[in-house]
């Protein structure tokens, strides 16, 4: 992680936007408002158009390794 801060950059400040979990997930790896992602309990799942467009699928594309861990992002 020290490495990959020094090569690239460090985001140190995150505020979340839903006390909501899968709402804040999506947020987090989005970077996009609740109401922008569709991810939460009235709603349902995130679209694969949003996911793609997502850090960890950016991140992926630009040949780092990702995956998740922990609850169900609820990926549609």
């Amino acid at each position: 992680m020290d490495r990959l801060a020094a090569d690239g950059m460090v985001l140190n400040r995150h505020y979340d936007t839903t006390p909501i979990c899968t709402a804040s997930r999506a947020n987090i790896v989005t970077g996009l408002y609740e109401y922008r992602t569709g991810t939460n309990f009235e709603h349902g799942q995130m679209s694969p158009l949003i996911f793609s467009k997502s850090c960890p699928v950016l991140m992926r594309k630009a040949g780092y390794f990702t995956g998740f861990f922990g609850k169900d992002l609820a990926l549609g």
